[in-house]
């Protein structure tokens, strides 16, 4: 899967845009590279596509990472080599978590012919109700970058039931750019994702809190 991903998907597209003009660099990863432990065993990271900002402060360490067969990689290390703006600490945690995905909304125009032919996520990770501003500001940042290449991306909290109705409107707060109205067009054309059951009345909660945030 890497090896196809990285082959068909990622070095095509990032020759097409001449990213490494921009600062970027793309590779294959060795097969005994980089692992981590888990709660479920060994995860390998051996032979996957990986894309890096080589003047991002966390370069150095992304190299050392992913071409590392000694030992695995720490929780931290992971955490700063992606980026995630998230705070938890172990496989234990994540049962209060939610899945978070960053959506290609037009993946078929980016990479095929067929939108079945690919999955969707460009980003995934958990996170933790408590980071529900980070979240939304780190969606923020990626989104607004990618749109300078014509490529837009939807925020999904997947397992919203999880999260308090403060740290869903806090998300979609840092993610709208702090404006309520860019809330209200984001909700519409699907980059925020509600997954809230209308009847439940969470919804109008929510938006009720992001009214107070716009008066604040």
């Amino acid at each position: 899967m890497g090896s196809r991903f990285y082959k068909d998907l990622l070095r095509p597209w990032c020759e097409k845009y001449q990213l490494k003009e921009h600062g970027f660099d793309w590779e294959l990863t060795p097969s005994d590279a980089a692992y981590y432990e888990s709660a479920t065993g060994r995860q390998s990271f051996g032979s996957s596509a990986m894309f890096m900002d080589t003047n991002n402060a966390q370069a150095e360490l992304v190299t050392d990472v992913f071409h590392r067969t000694t030992h695995g990689a720490l929780t931290e290390e992971l955490r700063l080599c992606f980026g995630y703006p998230s705070s938890v600490e172990s496989a234990g945690s994540y049962k209060q978590c939610s899945k978070i995905y960053y959506q290609f909304q037009n993946p078929e125009q980016l990479f095929a012919s067929n939108k079945d032919d690919i999955c969707s996520p460009c980003l995934e990770y958990d996170a933790k109700s408590g980071d529900g501003k980070s979240v939304g500001l780190h969606f923020h940042e990626c989104r607004q970058a990618l749109l300078t290449y014509g490529i837009s991306i939807a925020l999904d909290i997947d397992q919203q039931g999880k999260w308090s109705n403060e740290a869903i409107a806090e998300t979609w707060w840092a993610a709208a750019g702090a404006d309520l109205q860019s809330w209200i067009d984001l909700v519409n054309k699907d980059v925020l994702w509600n997954r809230l059951p209308l009847e439940t009345g969470r919804y109008e909660t929510i938006r009720q809190l992001m009214k107070h945030q716009q008066q604040g």
